[in-house]
């Protein structure tokens, strides 16, 4: 057995006869000891006899039984501490089979190595791999893990994961900015101008750019959210000099729909969340401090607001 904490370390139990444990012995330990030299970990895999760690830096690390290659260090010998995965950045998630690994990665490939008779790979060949190979390409497009923030200035800049460049969208804000990304990975940041106008910019994934700050007008306060819903349209909620909700869509390549009021009377900015059926959910707290939730659903319109209770 493997468990990852949160200080990123690696720890184990149980069998341990091909070293899969990673603690630098064979020994069976029916109590828990942590793998050697391992932190900053993200994420961890357990095949029958091999074990696997990605590292927040993108680096692939594995360990155990290694009759096949599924260490995939370029060699067929067991390892009983940790190794590094030959050749692999870029990985956010790990999978461990009976003989086989699993990696996918940032640009939405998956690279597998070890054991692949049955075709484990996802591909007819090669038969085995001792390395990884890139066996699927980018039809597993992950959305960016990214941080957008606002500047000393007020521009607002976007940081993908294991990125330490903040790429500068321009403009100057009166807010802090919300994002969110579609299915393609691509991120929307909405803030608000000293105007208490919303604008939108669109982060593209695939030029690696942004493509523009567009106004959607409207007189806000506070930070307004959005979302994205499966069909590409983002969703913007804020909240007026009234205090009510108001939900507006923007489309990249169309622009704005019309502002549609919610109304109500509101002491926080809104949390609005998209279904797969494209619909949108908002959530708000009165003054009063109880929940509030509302459906909306376009092309039937808002269903109102639904009293949650509570003292938050």
């Amino acid at each position: 057995s493997l468990a990852l904490k949160s200080d990123g370390t690696v720890w184990g139990w149980g069998y341990n006869g091909f070293g899969q444990l990673g603690d630098g012995s064979k020994t069976q330990r029916p109590e828990v000891v942590r793998a050697s030299g391992l932190t900053g970990i993200i994420a961890i895999a357990g095949g029958d006899f091999h074990s696997l760690a990605a590292k927040s830096d993108g680096t692939v690390w594995a360990w155990g039984y290694n009759d096949l290659g599924q260490l995939g260090n370029g060699t067929t010998t067991e390892q009983v501490t940790p190794v590094q995965v030959t050749g692999l950045i870029g990985a956010l998630a790990v999978a461990a089979g009976t003989s086989h690994s699993l990696a996918l990665k940032s640009d939405g490939t998956i690279s597998a190595w070890g054991d692949n008779t049955y075709g484990q790979f996802g591909a007819a060949s090669p038969a085995s791999s001792t390395v990884p190979v890139s066996t699927v390409t980018g039809e597993f497009a992950l959305p960016l893990a990214v941080a957008v923030l606002r500047d000393a200035n007020g521009s607002i800049r976007l940081t993908t994961y294991a990125s330490s460049t903040l790429v500068n969208s321009g403009g100057s804000f009166a807010s802090d900015p919300s994002a969110a990304e579609d299915l393609n990975g691509n991120v929307f940041a909405v803030a608000r101008d000293s105007s208490n106008a919303v604008w939108t910019n669109v982060y593209s994934k695939a030029g690696q750019t942004w493509q523009g700050w567009q106004s959607g007008g409207g007189s806000i306060q506070g930070v307004p959210s959005t979302e994205v819903t499966p069909d590409g349209a983002a969703w913007i909620m804020a909240r007026d000099s009234s205090s009510s909700y108001w939900l507006l869509s923007y489309v990249p390549g169309l622009g704005y729909g019309s502002w549609i009021p919610l109304h109500g009377s509101f002491a926080t900015d809104s949390v609005v969340a998209a279904c797969g059926d494209g619909s949108i959910y908002v959530v708000g707290k009165d003054s009063f401090s109880a929940l509030w939730s509302g459906h909306y659903v376009p092309g039937t319109g808002f269903q109102g607001f639904v009293f949650g209770g509570g003292a938050v």
